[in-house]
């Protein structure tokens, strides 16, 4: 072999050499490049799975919030559930307790009018019984202005003249009440010129009474009063008694016969 072919063949094996040693430094490299890339990429995925953990944690601690929520939300609605039936209970409650107190009311009522009607259907009307010894009511508190005369004449000034009088004349105020003078019966309500609107009425037995210059009468024909009623007011006097004044004319008579008043009031 020639000195040349011995440089050419060194020269070859160096050549090789250098490539091994630069092949091995490759793959080394390469080795250690994929090493770290593997390692970076266990890191990232560590890293994506923490994450995905930490999701996985917060979703689950939303997951629980919502059902949480939801739960009181389902709490709460059966709660306002519980309340409007027991509002419910209530309204309807009361509505019974107002309708058994209306129809309470009603009953009460309903005997109430029964009660009234038994008791004026068993109201006693007041005995028409009157007889000499019966001493009457005082009809007006006034004075009496003149007598009963029927055995002589006497003096009327309005009319200035002198005649018989078959009733008292008492004193009164206008519009004093009048009362009946007994128990008594509703004859008739008559105009008459003399005595102004004049009420006659039975106190039984034959005997009458008669009101005379009264106004507002507050009695209808046969209607039964007991003694004391206000049957009346009194009115401005008639033009026959305009001198005498303001006055009640009250007359009685027994059998149709005129007898005087003031024998039967105390």
């Amino acid at each position: 072999m020639t000195k040349k072919e011995k440089t050419i063949r060194l020269s070859m094996s160096i050549a090789l050499l250098v490539v091994a040693v630069l092949t091995v430094l490759t793959v080394y490299q390469s080795k250690g490049y994929t090493k770290d890339q593997n390692m970076a990429k266990t890191e990232e995925n560590q890293q994506e799975e923490a994450k995905k953990d930490t999701n996985q944690s917060v979703d689950s601690e939303e997951d629980t919030q919502d059902v949480q929520e939801e739960s009181t939300d389902v709490s709460t609605s059966d709660v306002e559930a519980v309340k409007e039936s027991q509002d419910t209970e209530e309204v309807n409650t009361g509505a019974q307790d107002a309708k058994s107190e209306e129809d309470g009311d009603s009953n009460l009522q309903t005997e109430t009018e029964q009660d009234t009607t038994e008791t004026a259907q068993t109201t006693v009307e007041p005995t028409l019984d009157f007889t000499e010894e019966t001493l009457l009511q005082w009809p007006v508190s006034g004075s009496v202005l003149m007598d009963y005369s029927m055995d002589k004449a006497v003096y009327f000034s309005t009319l200035d003249e002198y005649k018989y009088n078959p009733a008292l004349i008492i004193s009164a105020q206008i519009e004093e009440p009048v009362a009946a003078v007994a128990n008594s019966k509703v004859l008739s309500i008559e105009e008459n010129a003399e005595t102004g609107n004049t009420l006659t009425m039975d106190m039984g037995n034959g005997y009458y009474a008669i009101y005379g210059q009264l106004k507002d009468i507050s009695v209808t024909e046969n209607q039964i009063v007991a003694a004391g009623t206000q049957i009346g007011t009194i009115s401005e006097p008639t033009k026959y008694y305009t001198k005498e004044g303001l006055n009640l004319y009250f007359a009685m008579t027994k059998d149709d016969t005129n007898i005087d008043p003031i024998v039967y009031l105390p």
